[in-house]
């Protein structure tokens, strides 16, 4: 859907937005949008639409970035964009639901070197938030998207439908965010030690 025509609808929440003018306000109705990225040769986001992510986010929208696999970025200088405006950021799987192995390494680098990041970045922290249900062996449920808190449900299934955890794609995906937070962390003992005191401040 292109950005000139959800602002000439009333809809609430629209996601997959082209963005093909340079309007940064949206109708009074939406609370909740999703843009597709573009980056420029230096792998930053393009103005245009990060113009638009700021416009909206002064009226309090609820916005999400779209970034697929074959995309190029930096991924340090998009986390502190999406940590400036704010928004949050969703990275897409391949047609056959796989998402790149080596991407992992790169958005925890980013995430955990982060200054205010306040959003979510899907699936990652979606499967994050599974390591630290694993470390309290809470009930993990049968869907990636039990570990998400109640409002962010309907976004992330809405981006990668139904994740159920015994399937191929969805252990692939747990398996290889964790090996990206350990080389982020340096090592495994380092990012089980960071679960922990993680947990240690929320229950203070």
């Amino acid at each position: 859907m292109k950005w000139s025509q959800v602002n000439a609808l009333s809809e609430q929440k629209a996601y997959h937005i082209d963005v093909d003018i340079p309007q940064t306000f949206g109708n009074k109705a939406l609370l909740q949008a999703s843009f597709k990225a573009r980056f420029d040769k230096r792998g930053e986001l393009e103005t245009d639409i990060l113009d638009v992510l700021i416009g909206l986010s002064m009226d309090k929208k609820t916005l999400f970035l779209e970034i697929d696999p074959e995309q190029t970025f930096e991924s340090l200088k998009l986390m502190d964009a999406a940590s400036m405006t704010p928004f949050s950021l969703v990275f897409l799987p391949d047609n056959a639901g796989h998402f790149p192995k080596e991407l992992w390494e790169k958005v925890a680098k980013a995430y955990f070197s982060a200054d205010y990041f306040a959003g979510v970045v899907f699936p990652f922290t979606t499967v994050l938030s599974l390591f630290f249900k694993q470390t309290l062996s809470l009930d993990l449920g049968q869907d990636l998207n039990d570990s998400n808190l109640p409002f962010l449900k309907e976004p992330f299934e809405s981006f990668y439908g139904k994740m159920p955890l015994e399937a191929e794609p969805t252990q692939n995906l747990i398996k290889n965010v964790r090996q990206g937070c350990i080389e982020a962390f340096g090592s495994e003992k380092e990012f089980t030690q960071f679960l922990k005191d993680t947990l240690k401040e929320v229950q203070k």
